[in-house]
């Protein structure tokens, strides 16, 4: 049963024993649940008797005035660096510790301090560790500069496109160029490159056509070879599990390719036979 508050006397022979002999062993919760208590009385007492399980670290006048007079020129990652090297503590200091003392004392940077530090932070090549997927690109190619194109992978994994760094941005190259160098893009229409080559990047290479036009050039571009990754969607349409498995068989996709070629000439010469038949009709 529970005992009340009322019953426990504090500093008790009893209640010290216990304490004494168990809070190494147990937490606060389980010493209440144990001795039937509430987690207050087992707090007090423990704080009474000196047996702390860990020593806060506060904060000191000198290192909270070292933060406002700095927070507004350097960054929460810089100011912990400073932090671990001139006010050294068994808990090294983070990120973290530096946000959370901010936020308690209503320390708010603008919008262009924001941006200095931003690029103080760059200035001295130091990296946000939050931003683990922009680390090893800033450290392969350096940050990028204003009007700098660099080509990127698409979501297959195969196919490239290229971008411009405008502003904080990247954009989509060859829609920007085509509004920068030719003019506006028509409705409904899609910019794409006459060669298909992405780093062609030159004005001359871009070309407007409708959303149908793209659409049946990329089917055309991608069925002329019959790549592997055709064949099979053609051999299991509507099927993308079997389309995985007729990959791992180069052997029925290379037969199949050639009935498909096959069927390609029996229909082109049907055609030409037919061309003549029709003018004369």
């Amino acid at each position: 049963m529970r005992k009340r508050r009322s019953d426990i006397i504090a500093g008790s022979p009893d209640f010290v024993s216990f304490i004494k002999r168990n809070w190494k062993k147990m937490d606060n919760n389980a010493l209440a649940k144990k001795y039937g208590c509430g987690i207050c009385s087992v707090r007090k007492q423990c704080y009474d008797l000196g047996l702390l399980r860990m020593k806060l670290e506060y904060w000191t006048e000198e290192q909270i005035e070292f933060l406002k007079n700095n927070y507004r020129i350097m960054g929460d990652t810089e100011l912990a660096e400073i932090f671990n090297k001139t006010f050294k503590k068994k808990k090294t200091w983070t990120i973290k510790h530096i946000e959370k003392k901010r936020i308690y004392l209503k320390l708010k940077r603008t919008k262009k301090q924001l941006i200095e530090i931003e690029q103080r932070n760059l200035d001295q090549g130091r990296l946000n560790v939050h931003k683990k997927k922009g680390k090893s690109k800033f450290l392969t190619k350096g940050p990028a500069k204003q009007g700098e194109i660099r080509m990127y992978l698409g979501p297959n994994g195969q196919t490239i496109t290229s971008k411009i760094r405008i502003g904080k941005q990247w954009l989509y190259w060859p829609r920007w160029a085509y509004k920068k160098y030719i003019g506006a893009i028509p409705k409904d229409h899609v910019i794409v490159l006459k060669d298909g080559d992405p780093y062609n990047t030159v004005p001359e290479n871009l070309e407007a056509v409708t959303r149908g036009e793209s659409t049946r050039r990329y089917a055309a571009k991608t069925s002329i070879n019959l790549s592997d990754g055709y064949v099979a969607a053609q051999m299991a349409y509507g099927n993308p599990e079997l389309r995985k498995e007729i990959k791992t068989n180069p052997d029925l996709i290379e037969t199949y390719r050639t009935l498909m070629l096959l069927k390609r000439k029996i229909k082109l010469k049907k055609n030409e036979q037919q061309k003549p038949g029709r003018r004369a009709a």
